[in-house]
């Protein structure tokens, strides 16, 4: 284990020079999956009409992703035990540890904190999952309660070491109180330390009265990952989205300007109202006293038709590249779903496949801390519990529309080529049969339950 870096004002300081600058880039991000881009809406107002009008591409990418294989209900994590124990010849994967890690996960909503953490990566890169103890939890032996809760960015700085497989050495939260006063929390293993810059001091100073202690060997932050260089998930697709945005404000702006251009005219032109009109204009047309008011019209016609049609292909080209460059489809698109069939839309989908497999990978290495976040704990309560007896499963289901009808007919001729009923349940969509054990208990117990017809001999059935 590394040794703790020397906190001082001076480095606090840095860092949160470091962390504002960040928290800038950070919150940009933010904009676009907010759908208020930051790039057209920053700048300042120049001609009128100036409509900004962003278009949430960067949204809805996040929000197909998370749907399709993140939501509260897309990873389920479970504890089983190495080695499975017999008991009265059945088979046992489960004790008391494991029960108590699920009651864990479901106070901590395990499911929400999954989708919040991906959300937050895919938004800008990064997200961290701060952990402490507590006895919320009336667990047994004594054992305390491990809780985790996402961090907002903009309070976050993890330090390293410097090795080639750099290790997280300590993790600092800055935060404020409701009345300004700025505080540094800086956890090491074992424990944390607290630094407070209050309103009229002049930097951070030491207040061991918020310093605390906890179980956790290792530095009790999780940092949640879903790419290699920890940038958003439509890094490279921004400028088409700022085009895109761009080209379909100009297109209410010439909206706007044609209605303008009809009102502009109400009856007659005289000489007051081309000098009138002349002065408004001077910024864009040169010369429009010079012309005789007999030769205007009564009024003026702008067709936007060429206009219009031109803007729509321009603006369809812009949202097919972003589409097909981050690799996820246009859900809305007749095209991608339609009459086809599934094995059809499968093909379509494998690009995003390829997507959300990179997303899975870097994200499942974040899940698995969490087993040695649990058991620091649970070692600490207990000495006859060893981490290695158990281990962690992640599964990742995957959201898409399920032909029923088509899974019951295949389900009825596996029946007949002999493949056991445990499989053909568990091959049944979930919405049928949810519990497949349990469904096979439930069919053992009424074959039991059934009363035993024995025929007298010599006697026929109808007898």
């Amino acid at each position: 284990m590394p040794l703790n870096p020397q906190i001082t004002d001076e480095i606090l300081q840095k860092y949160q020079d470091r962390l504002n600058s960040r928290a800038v880039l950070d919150a940009q991000n933010q904009t676009y999956v907010d759908g208020v881009n930051f790039t057209i809406l920053h700048k300042p107002a120049v001609i009128d009409p100036d409509n900004r009008v962003p278009i949430p591409l960067a949204a809805t990418a996040v929000t197909d992703i998370i749907g399709y294989a993140g939501g509260p209900e897309a990873i389920d994590t479970e504890y089983v035990l190495a080695e499975a124990r017999e008991i009265d010849g059945e088979e046992i994967t489960t004790d008391d540890i494991t029960e108590i890690l699920a009651e864990i996960d479901e106070h901590n909503l395990e499911g929400i904190e999954n989708s919040e953490l991906m959300t937050q990566s895919l938004s800008v890169g990064l997200a961290y999952e701060l952990w402490w103890v507590s006895n919320k939890l009336d667990l047994e032996s004594g054992i305390m309660t491990p809780e985790y809760k996402i961090l907002p960015n903009a309070e976050c700085w993890p330090v390293y070491d410097s090795g080639i497989k750099p290790e997280l050495e300590a993790f600092i939260r800055f935060w404020a109180d409701d009345d300004d006063n700025q505080y540094a929390d800086v956890y090491y293993p074992k424990r944390s330390e607290r630094w407070t810059n209050k309103k009229d001091d002049a930097g951070y100073k030491r207040d061991s009265a918020g310093d605390t202690t906890y179980p956790y060997n290792r530095v009790p932050v999780i940092v949640y990952r879903t790419s290699m260089k920890d940038l958003p998930v439509f890094n490279a697709q921004k400028r088409i989205i700022d085009s895109f945005d761009t080209l379909v404000s100009k297109t209410q702006n010439e909206v706007d300007r044609y209605n303008a251009l009809i009102t502009l005219f109400p009856g007659s032109v005289d000489a007051g109202f081309i000098k009138e009109l002349a002065e408004l204009a001077k910024p864009y047309i040169q010369g429009l006293e010079e012309y005789d008011p007999a030769s205007w019209p009564r009024y003026l016609e702008k067709n936007l038709s060429g206009i219009q049609g031109f803007y729509d292909s321009q603006a369809n080209r812009l949202e097919r590249l972003f589409h097909k460059t981050i690799n996820i489809p246009d859900m809305s698109d007749e095209q991608f779903a339609g009459s086809q069939s599934g094995v059809a839309i499968a093909y379509k989908l494998i690009g995003f496949e390829f997507l959300i497999s990179v997303i899975e990978v870097y994200f499942r290495q974040g899940l698995k801390a969490r087993k040695d976040m649990f058991f620091d704990v649970i070692e600490t309560g207990t000495n006859a519990v060893k981490r290695e007896d158990y281990d962690q499963i992640i599964k990742w289901r995957r959201n898409i529309p399920v032909d029923d009808e088509g899974k019951v007919r295949i389900a009825a001729m596996l029946m007949g080529l002999g493949v056991s009923q445990e499989m053909i349940m568990k091959f049944l969509p979930v919405t049928m049969i949810g519990d497949v054990k349990a469904e096979l208990e439930r069919q053992e117990a009424e074959k039991e339950a059934e009363p035993d017809i024995t025929l007298i001999p010599g006697k026929d059935e109808d007898e």
